[in-house]
């Protein structure tokens, strides 16, 4: 019984991130994958539906993928911990998006078919008290003749993970643009439910989004 409490607890905890690269633990074959949908308000509300999901290649190395069509793409993530223990992991990582929309929830007329970056993740803390960032940190640009390269900051995430019960985690932090927000989480041995609340100080308006998930 006890065992399966802390598998549970090991699924609340990963890919805080709804898109980018996380540096959560991910072993070798394991991995997650979830279904959900997002709906961005203000003027024109517009929703979609997301994939996502993230398998270990080794104990260290891991890939993940996040789709959301319409108004997203596709991006693709392989990250690397350097760090490796239970209090803190440190993890590089390199994406490649098909329209970045998906990293920014931020629908625009100028579409960026392809671009490619690195950023950086990191994620510790204690049993019931975790925190995590990941921090793209330069990226093709949509032009990249008249400027190579830029600094993607408004997609990174960073927040704060509570375990409120041995099943429920919930996570205060900042979304892609600039979006505080809030998300909880039910997560048994096989499978979660998730729940993310958040307003966009980019896009002026408030984002939801909801999935459900396996562990594996």
């Amino acid at each position: 019984m006890l065992f399966a409490i802390v598998a549970a607890a090991q699924a609340a905890e990963l890919t805080p991130a709804l898109a980018l690269p996380s540096a959560v633990a991910l072993e070798a074959g394991g991995g997650q994958a979830a279904l959900g949908a997002v709906v961005s308000g203000g003027a024109t509300p517009v929703a979609s539906v997301t994939l996502r999901g993230a398998v270990g290649i080794t104990d260290r190395l891991a890939v993940s993928g996040a789709l959301r069509e319409p108004w997203g793409g596709l991006l693709l993530g392989l990250r690397y911990n350097v760090v490796e223990t239970d209090g803190f992991r440190l993890a590089p990582y390199a994406f490649a998006t098909v329209d970045d929309d998906l990293v920014t929830f931020a629908p625009s007329e100028a579409r960026l078919a392809l671009a490619a970056g690195v950023g950086v993740a990191l994620e510790g803390g204690g049993e019931s008290f975790r925190y995590d960032l990941s921090l793209p940190l330069v990226a093709s640009n949509v032009d990249p003749l008249a400027s190579p390269l830029r600094v993607p900051f408004a997609g990174a995430t960073l927040g704060v993970s509570v375990r409120v019960a041995s099943r429920h985690v919930v996570r205060v932090g900042v979304e892609s643009t600039f979006a505080p927000g809030i998300t909880w989480r039910y997560a048994r041995e096989r499978w979660y439910l998730q729940a993310t609340g958040a307003y966009s100080l980019v896009q002026i308006a408030p984002v939801a989004h909801a999935e459900v998930g396996l562990r594996f």
